[in-house]
């Protein structure tokens, strides 16, 4: 026979609870869950909203864990961490390890050939067989990125848009899977080779960036203003689809051009010899880079790779100070002397360009949006459904072309801080770290400044390499790389 509680009569087996306490339980915790948003709906104080969500979450957390110890869940969390457990050592036995060279073969290639794929979640079969290969080595950003997914999945399902947004759900929670089984299955040593590749690779993307300029391939009408058109006749993008992305990738490749030239080299005098044809081969890498990254005409990437470009000589380029200044000193003027450079600049300069105003009213339309939304979002890839209804002066926008209203929006303000607690040990690293991990925290960093008037989010490409590049960032904390 059964058992009563205080919940009423309710059957209670020897396995737990039964059906009706979870399903009274649920219906109890959504009540109290119900009122809680509408006194935030009322009062939108932040100090009073904070104090609210730590109530119910004191208030609520005793009977959460009852339910969990005694629910099928927690039996079922237990089995999957034994399955995960009994998987590796099935590995070990059946010698998954020798193929470790096999699977860092074809994560390169992955890799390398991305632009033309264009798929990321390509890598994660191959990064999901090299952690079965080897033990996990750090627990560096993992509960950044856990919280961040958590709390992403919690704002996506109290949304209003849920339904509609599950599959860039998915995706976006393959991306944070994808960062973390990079830093848990890359040494270093492997990490360090996989960024020359990638450096080398861009040589392809470029080129195709310098035939559009070529043959001259037609550009979108709102890429230019009509008063450039005149002087600018072709925006480069490659592979990537658009110019501002593309020279985003640009700016990641010189940073990393910049790094392999510049890193000091140790060992004999034979392989000394090597290295001056290793250097000669990155310089006409860096000098391809500046010349396609002139060619996308994108302004916000010339001002955030001058500054850092300058930045690195000052700090760790050449050893003679009066080379540091004459470099500083004479790359702006032959800049300036450029006409295409002068054409764009001009225009943001006298507050007259189009595409700042364009960005101001989008950020105002976004700002509307998010007066509504603020707490939860509005779903996640709901912006094109969602500002319509609230775009200012008729401005239309598919994307908010800005990275974190974007994120505030659709996921909400929650979201939003997890989101800016995964990157203040990477942006500190610009300082305190040591060869490449002071490199990758840099260009981590180069993406959220752009973030700032570009929502490069939307496009799977570029995105993806943010998100590995984050795990590399992580794979590179496992020890101090020595260059022979």
């Amino acid at each position: 026979m059964g058992k009563s509680n205080i919940y009423g009569s309710i059957a209670v087996n020897n396995n737990g609870c039964g059906y009706r306490f979870y399903r009274i339980l649920f219906f109890s915790q959504t009540i109290r869950l119900l009122r809680l948003c509408k006194q935030l709906y009322v009062d939108v104080k932040l100090n009073q909203t904070l104090i609210l969500i730590h109530h119910f979450v004191v208030q609520s957390q005793p009977r959460f864990q009852l339910c969990f110890a005694k629910s099928r869940l927690a039996r079922i969390a237990g089995l999957g961490k034994q399955l995960g457990i009994g998987l590796r050592e099935q590995s070990y036995r059946f010698g998954l390890r020798r193929w470790q060279p096999l699977f860092e073969a074809g994560t390169i290639l992955l890799v390398v050939f991305m632009p033309v794929l264009g798929h990321w979640l390509l890598l994660i079969p191959l990064l999901l067989l090299m952690w079965l290969s080897k033990n996990a080595r750090t627990s560096l950003l993992t509960k950044e990125l856990l919280l961040f997914g958590a709390v992403m999945t919690v704002s996506a399902c109290l949304s209003e848009g849920f339904r509609a947004g599950v599959p860039v759900l998915i995706t976006a929670i393959e991306y944070l899977i994808m960062a973390y089984l990079t830093g848990q299955t890359f040494q270093a040593r492997f990490s360090r080779k996989l960024l020359l590749y990638l450096s080398y690779s861009s040589l392809l993307w470029m080129g195709i960036g310098m035939l559009q300029q070529w043959f001259g391939v037609p550009t979108p009408t709102g890429w230019l203003a009509p008063v450039q058109r005149n002087l600018i006749s072709v925006r480069s993008y490659s592979l990537f689809g658009n110019p501002n992305i593309y020279a985003l990738y640009l700016l990641s490749i010189l940073v990393l051009g910049s790094y392999f030239i510049f890193h000091p080299w140790t060992g004999s005098a034979e392989k000394r010899k090597l290295f001056t044809i290793y250097r000669i081969g990155l310089t006409f890498l860096l000098l391809m880079i500046l010349f396609s990254l002139y060619f996308t005409y994108t302004r916000s990437a010339w001002l955030i790779g001058t500054v850092f470009l300058a930045i690195f000589v000052l700090n760790s380029g050449f050893k003679s100070g009066q080379w540091r200044w004459l470099i500083l000193l004479v790359i702006p003027l032959l800049v300036f002397s450029i006409q295409g450079f002068r054409v764009r600049m001009a225009t943001l300069l006298t507050m007259t360009d189009s595409s700042l105003w364009y960005r101001l009213h989008i950020w105002q339309g976004v700002l509307r949006c998010i007066h509504q939304y603020w707490l939860w979002g509005s779903g996640p890839g709901s912006f094109q459904l969602i500002y319509p209804w609230y775009q200012f002066k008729d401005t239309f926008s598919v994307h908010a072309h800005q990275l974190f209203l974007q994120i505030w929006l659709e996921n909400g303000i929650l979201s939003m801080m997890a989101y800016f607690w995964l990157f203040p040990k990477i942006i500190k690293s610009c300082w305190t770290g040591k060869d490449l991990v002071r490199i990758v925290g840099l260009i981590i960093t180069i993406f959220l400044i752009d973030g700032m008037v570009e929502t490069w989010s939307e496009s799977p490409l570029i995105n993806g390499y943010f998100w590995f590049f984050c795990g590399l960032w992580i794979s590179l904390q496992s020890g101090e790389i020595k260059t022979k």
